[in-house]
Order: C-alpha cells, then structure tokens, then sequence
C-alpha cells in the first residue's frame, strides 16, 4: 500500500469536501445573507457591511438551501476522515451525519437553538450526504484498489 497516495486522497478530501464547502457556505453567509448571525457578526468584527442582496428566484434557493448543502457535505466527510474509511466505518459516519442532521433541524423546531425548522431542509441535508458519502466512499474505494 503506497502511504503517499493515501494522504493524496486525504488531503484531496479535505480541500474538496470540507474546507471547500465550508468556505462557500461561509462567504455565502457573509456577503448573500445579511439577516444571519454570521454575517452580522463578520460587519461587527470588520465594521464594514460586506453583504449586499440579490433578488431572484435563485437568489432565493440559494439563500435557502446553499449552507445545508455545504455543511453537511463537510460534516459526513469529516466523519469519515476521523472516524475512518472501512466500509463499516464510512457507514457509522453516514448513519451519525444523518441523525445529527435530523437532530440539528428538530432542535430549531422547538426552539432549543435559534433557526427556522423546515422539512426541505432535512430533505436536503440528507440528499448531500447521501451524495456526498457515495462519492467520498468511491473515491476511496478506487484509491484503495489501485494502491493494494
């Protein structure tokens, strides 16, 4: 087994399926969504108001839906990076994503964190972590196979 193509495929993860999406839905915040607490926090940190608004109907699915994707995307594969690639072990990963997910947006549901609940939300969290697992679990797969 090739040691270096292992922290290749690790640090490919890394750069594209965490810090990636985690930089989108942070810039997203900061400069799309004016209303969030990330944003507000960013203009008080800077004292400049980086945000500005878009008006359209994609706009507004964006607004809506871009951060779930990107954090949950993020979220199943560090699980799988600290928890471990095995089949056994990417699928614990996948299982604990997706609670948590449900957990996070029933949490808003009654008020236990501040959020709006909304049943596309859970939709579309789990939809990227299904997707975003069945990627991450390929590539490693490949690596895997190409390296043994």
């Amino acid at each position: 087994m090739n040691i270096w193509k292992i922290h290749k495929t690790k640090m490919f993860i890394c750069f594209c399926f965490i810090f990636l999406p985690l930089l989108i839905g942070l810039l997203y915040y900061v400069l799309l969504a004016p209303e969030t607490i990330v944003s507000k926090t960013f203009s008080q940190i800077f004292r400049i108001d980086f945000s500005f608004q878009l008006t359209s109907s994609f706009s507004n699915l964006c607004r809506n839906y871009l951060s779930d994707i990107c954090w949950a995307i993020a979220l199943v594969n560090a699980l799988i990076l600290a928890i471990g690639t095995t089949k056994e072990q990417s699928i614990i990963s996948f299982v604990v994503a997706t609670i948590f997910c449900i957990f996070i947006e029933l949490a808003q549901w009654f008020g236990i964190i501040n959020g709006t609940f909304d049943y596309w939300d859970i939709l579309i969290e789990l939809v990227s972590v299904i997707i975003s697992w069945f990627i991450t679990t390929k590539i490693w797969r490949s690596k895997n196979e190409k390296t043994s």
